[in-house]
């Protein structure tokens, strides 16, 4: 009997699973979704390894992957998509957007979704400001989170959207702010500044020097550190 790629894929994520780990992996994740505590390299490898036989995931595959609700198979997914962009057109894009409103996900998946997904589709043109917008204006943290982290690609080597960065801090700095205080909020606004230091250093220290007074010493310290050594700690 033939079976499909998408089942080799679950059959592989049923076979690795380690109950004990996904409880562990759970709970440091911050995730609702379900983990089966595989570790995110032997899923890489794997789904590579479909990748350079000429395994094919369709679109609705990658949909039914992550309706699983859980967090390895939703990573699989990414990984796929990830690795084919010669495949991406405005459904794919879709479902990138899609993937990112998902209220039942963490920081984990959703980091690799906003820069590596979004901001590459952004960066080659596919994506457009208006949906990086809409990502922003969510009152949800992590397709909130997505929108700003989609920005690093571009952050990364120059000032063109630095001015939109500025617009999702303000959504998580002052009091009064849509997520102000929230730990998960100013994670990601740390990491995407941080990855913006090559291209904005100075925007990135006045940017430190006017809000010192709303950010936590670990903030201001870590991208400093990034900014003067290299590195955050």
């Amino acid at each position: 009997m033939v079976t499909s790629i998408y089942d080799n894929i679950r059959q592989f994520l049923q076979k690795n699973k380690n109950p004990a780990r996904g409880i562990k992996e759970k709970a440091y994740l911050k995730t609702e979704e379900e983990s089966l505590g595989i570790p995110r390299g032997i899923i890489r490898a794997y789904i590579n390894k479909i990748i350079r036989n000429g395994g094919l995931l369709t679109i609705k595959e990658l949909k039914t992957l992550w309706s699983t609700h859980i967090v390895d198979a939703r990573f699989a997914a990414i990984v796929y998509a990830e690795a084919r962009p010669d495949l991406w057109d405005e459904k794919w894009l879709s479902l990138f957007i899609s993937w990112a409103q998902a209220r039942d996900t963490g920081w984990h998946n959703t980091d690799i979704l906003g820069p590596h997904l979004i901001g590459t589709a952004y960066m080659n043109g596919l994506c457009r400001r208006e949906e990086l917008l809409k990502l922003k204006n969510s009152s949800f943290l992590w397709t909130w989170r997505a929108g700003m982290t989609a920005l690093i690609p571009s952050l990364k080597i120059s000032a063109q959207d630095w001015t939109l960065l500025c617009e999702f801090a303000a959504d998580c700095v002052k009091p009064g702010s849509k997520f102000h205080k929230q730990y998960f909020a100013l994670k990601g606004l740390s990491m995407t500044i941080r990855w913006a230091i090559g291209a904005n250093k100075d925007r990135v220290m006045s940017f430190l020097n006017n809000n010192e007074m709303y950010l936590s010493k670990t903030f201001v310290t870590e991208v400093r550190n990034k900014a003067t050594i290299g590195r955050k700690r």
